[in-house]
């Protein structure tokens, strides 16, 4: 027999089954109606599998960026880096909170909105960027080696199974 304490609900049943009992629309003080899920519910679901989707590359993003860091820096200056990142990550995200207190009403989201836009499109072409200089730079070095061990072959011969 299973153990029916120990399971989670999923989510998006539960979501649906909290549109449907709940009253909709939700009126405001001022009568304007809101958006809601029986209005648009593909937007919805949509909306919902967007922002798992964000959380999810979150989350490989952190893992590929400590496997970079571990793999590229020395061991004596990891420790220096890791305060760098830390604090820039710091330092942008109070930014963040900066710009979202200073531009907090609705109608200023959509500028917000374009500079997280810029700011991530921006990262992701430095990314890009350094990534197909690091694919170059080894076919470079992976291109002399071949050379050097053909060199080596001619002048000291090579080996051949009888």
């Amino acid at each position: 027999m299973q153990d029916l304490t120990n399971r989670k609900a999923p989510t998006l049943p539960l979501f649906l089954c909290l549109t449907t009992t709940l009253p909709y629309p939700i009126s405001r003080e001022d009568g304007a109606k809101d958006v809601t899920f029986h209005a648009h519910p593909i937007l919805s679901v949509t909306l919902l599998l967007c922002l798992a989707a964000s959380r999810l590359g979150r989350g490989t993003f952190g893992l590929a960026s400590t496997q970079l860091a571990q793999a590229r820096v020395p061991a004596t200056e990891r420790a220096s880096f890791a305060g760098v990142e830390i604090s820039l990550g710091q330092i942008f995200g109070l930014m963040h909170s900066l710009a979202t207190a200073t531009w907090s009403s609705p109608r200023d989201y959509g500028w917000l909105t374009c500079v997280s836009f810029v700011a991530v499109a921006t990262s992701a072409s430095m990314y890009i960027k350094w990534f197909m200089r690091e694919r170059k730079e080894e076919r470079e070095h992976n291109q002399d080696l071949c050379e050097v061990s053909e060199d080596a072959g001619r002048q000291y011969g090579t080996f051949e199974a009888n």
